[in-house]
C-alpha cells in the first residue's frame, strides 16, 4: 500500500496517462484530417445470403470532421450469419434533422430518436465532433500533466522547495533560503 504514495510510481502513473491521451491525440488529429477526404465506415452486418437487399447493421463513421454511430435496417434475429466489414467512400458532409438540444448540438453531439420505417425497418443515429473530442482530451492531457507535476510528495523534515534535509537548520533552509 505504500508504493501507491512512492513519488517514483507517481510520476510513472501520470506520465504513463498523459502519453497514452497524447497517441490518442494524435490518432484523432489524423483522423479528423482524412475524414475531410474519405469517409470510413466500418461495422458489423448481420445478414443472410439469400436476400441481399436487407441487412442489419452497426457502422462506425468517421467523415467531415464527424465520428459517428449509425445502427438500423431489420432486427438481427431475422439474419443468420454475421460479418465485420469496411467501407471506404468519398467523403460528403452529414445532412441528417437531428433531435437534440440545441445547446448540446452547439459542443459537437448530434442523435436522432430511433424511428421507424414503413417497411419496418428502423434507423438511429449519434455523433460527435472529432474537436469536440480533441478539446477533451486536451484538457484531460493539461490534467494530468499537472496532477504529474504535483505527484512530487515532499517527505517530512525536507524542504518543499528543493527537498534539503532541514534537521540541522529548522527554521530556514541552508540550500534554497526558503523559510520552514
Amino acid at each position: 500500500m505504500a508504493d501507491q504514495y512512492d513519488p517514483d510510481v507517481l510520476r510513472r502513473r501520470y506520465s504513463l496517462r498523459v502519453l497514452l491521451v497524447a497517441v490518442a491525440l494524435s490518432a484523432l488529429i489524423a483522423l479528423w484530417v482524412r475524414s475531410y477526404f474519405i469517409a470510413d465506415w466500418i461495422g458489423q452486418v448481420w445478414f443472410d445470403p439469400a436476400i441481399t437487399s436487407e441487412n442489419h447493421h452497426i457502422w462506425f463513421v468517421s467523415n467531415h470532421g464527424v465520428l459517428a454511430v449509425t445502427v438500423g435496417g431489420d432486427p438481427a434475429s431475422n439474419f443468420p450469419q454475421r460479418k465485420w466489414a469496411y467501407l471506404s467512400t468519398t467523403s460528403y458532409p452529414f445532412r441528417n434533422k437531428t433531435d437534440e438540444p440545441r445547446l448540446v448540438s452547439m459542443l459537437g453531439v448530434h442523435w436522432t430518436k430511433t424511428h421507424r420505417y414503413t417497411t419496418g425497418e428502423y434507423a438511429t443515429d449519434f455523433s460527435i465532433r472529432m474537436l469536440t473530442l480533441a478539446i477533451v482530451g486536451g484538457a484531460l492531457m493539461i490534467y494530468f500533466v499537472i496532477r504529474f507535476r504535483q505527484a512530487r510528495v515532499v517527505l517530512p523534515g525536507l524542504c518543499q522547495s528543493c527537498g534539503y534535509d532541514l534537521r540541522a537548520s529548522p527554521s530556514r533552509c541552508p540550500e534554497c533560503g526558503t523559510p520552514v
